[in-house]
């Protein structure tokens, strides 16, 4: 199984994810999906939530296998 490396990026910055996790591709887009979630969740409890920030999913040779924007993972409702 591959190692894949999810480092969460706000445009100019990247927080590098050092230690990976050995990952099928086929579960990346899930597991990307979640930890996003994951993170807005936590942001939540502090009352401030970015939503400019993204996750770039990338293998042991830096390719990018997959990126999520904050914005793609979840959905306002009742905002009018």
């Amino acid at each position: 199984m591959p190692k894949m490396f999810f480092h969460l990026c706000d445009h100019s910055d990247y927080l590098l994810d050092q230690q990976g996790s050995n990952l099928d591709l086929a579960d990346v887009p899930r597991r990307t999906l979640r930890a996003a979630r994951e993170i807005i969740a936590d942001d939540c409890l502090s009352g401030h939530v970015n939503m400019g920030y993204s996750i770039e999913v990338r293998d042991e040779g830096g390719k990018n296998i997959h990126t999520l924007f904050f914005k793609d993972a979840i959905e306002f409702v009742g905002l009018e």
